[in-house]
C-alpha cells in the first residue's frame, strides 16, 4: 500500500510540475505576456499549485527557475477591469 500511494504522490508531482512549467511559459514569456502581469485570480492559483507541489515534495527547477520569474509579474487586483482587459488582450493566444 505504501509503495503505491508513493507512486500516486510522484504521478501528481510530476502532473504539477507539468502545469506550473505551462504557465510558466506563458506568463514569464514577453512575447505571450508583453505586459509582464496577471491577474491576482492567475496568481493565487498558481502558487496553490506551488503549495501542493511543495507538499509532494517539489523543490528543483520550480524554486530554482520558475518562481524568480513570476515573481517580478505585476499582480493585477481583480477590481482593476481597464488593466485586466489591456492585460488579456495583450496576450498572444
Amino acid at each position: 500500500f505504501k509503495e503505491a500511494q508513493a507512486k500516486t504522490g510522484e504521478r501528481e508531482k510530476n502532473d504539477l510540475r507539468q502545469k506550473l512549467i505551462r504557465e510558466y511559459n506563458l506568463f514569464a514569456d514577453v512575447r505571450k505576456n508583453p505586459l509582464r502581469a496577471w491577474s491576482e485570480m492567475e496568481y493565487k492559483a498558481f502558487m496553490s499549485q506551488v503549495r501542493d507541489y511543495e507538499a509532494l515534495g517539489g523543490n528543483d527547477f520550480i524554486h530554482k527557475t520558475v518562481l524568480p520569474a513570476m515573481s517580478v509579474l505585476e499582480i493585477v487586483s481583480m477590481d482593476n477591469i481597464t488593466r485586466l482587459e489591456e492585460i488579456m488582450s495583450s496576450r498572444q493566444q
